[in-house]
């Protein structure tokens, strides 16, 4: 994506990534975890006010207002409306999961208890900083009387109402997301069954461990897309030849890896790369 009037020079410095690049982006999450998302920027309150002030420096008055708007509202799904003392209160390294393809599961997910919006399998990971104010901030946005639950070592809060979902601090971070989902990765974490662990994450984490941290990592299951094309050929196969080999199509699947993009600010722009 490119920037005009010098506009990705002015961010160089807001946008800059930290080097104490988190370990630990599968140690909370499901080994069947669908997609990842990692940011990184070193502070992300400057980040978030240089974004805004840079962007509102190319516009005109109105179009500053609408921006600023825009940019708050963006975070408003994730119950953050006060953003600049939020952004204080976390480290560099952010996380976003959808545990399930979400076109593939629309239909349980609009049947389901998930103590949160119904068609979002979708939790936020946010390391802490300053505990205090978010568990001023996580008592808000859950509203009176969250219910409590313990699961192993972990309590997770969960709201009366479903749209508000669900909360825990654990080893250092905030989750958040709808209940369902939020224990589902408590549990997982209980039983020492994550992606950290899973073969495929790993072999899609080794290709950027090493490089400089980008912006934002996505790792996406290639597993669920390649089972629909798989199946297709395999059904017009099947037409013609009999039944396919299932334990074979499994063994195919489970060698894929997750797809992974990196995108970070470059000379002139943002720059997405796909390995």
């Amino acid at each position: 994506v490119g920037l005009q009037n010098g506009v990705a020079d002015n961010l160089r410095e807001t946008l800059a990534t930290s080097t104490m690049v988190t370990q630990s982006v599968g140690q909370l999450l499901p080994p069947e975890t669908y997609s990842v998302s990692h940011y990184n920027y070193r502070d992300p309150a400057a980040a978030w006010r240089g974004l805004n002030l840079t962007l509102s420096k190319q516009l005109d008055t109105l179009g500053a207002v609408f921006v600023a708007r825009l940019l708050e509202s963006a975070l408003k799904p994730y119950g953050i409306e006060e953003p600049d003392a939020f952004l204080h209160s976390i480290g560099p390294n952010i996380v976003t999961a959808r545990l399930d393809n979400q076109s593939a599961n629309a239909i349980a997910a609009n049947n389901a208890d998930s103590g949160g919006s119904t068609n979002s399998s979708t939790v936020t990971i946010f390391e802490v900083q300053d505990e205090r104010v978010l568990r001023e901030f996580v008592l808000k946005r859950l509203g009176a009387k969250p219910r409590r639950e313990q699961i192993g070592e972990a309590e997770l809060l969960i709201s009366q109402s479903k749209e508000r979902g669900a909360a825990c601090f654990i080893m250092g971070r905030l989750m958040m997301g709808p209940a369902q989902h939020v224990r589902r990765c408590l549990e997982a974490r209980m039983r020492g069954e994550t992606l950290v662990a899973a073969a495929d994450f790993q072999k899609a984490a080794r290709l950027v461990e090493n490089q400089t941290p980008a912006n934002t990592v996505t790792y996406t299951s290639d597993t669920i897309p390649a089972r629909s094309f798989i199946s297709a050929i395999a059904a017009q196969k099947a037409a013609r030849e009999g039944e396919p080999n299932e334990a074979e199509l499994t063994r195919t699947l489970e060698s894929l890896s997750y797809a992974v993009s990196e995108t970070r600010l470059a000379e002139g722009g943002f720059e997405r790369v796909i390995d």
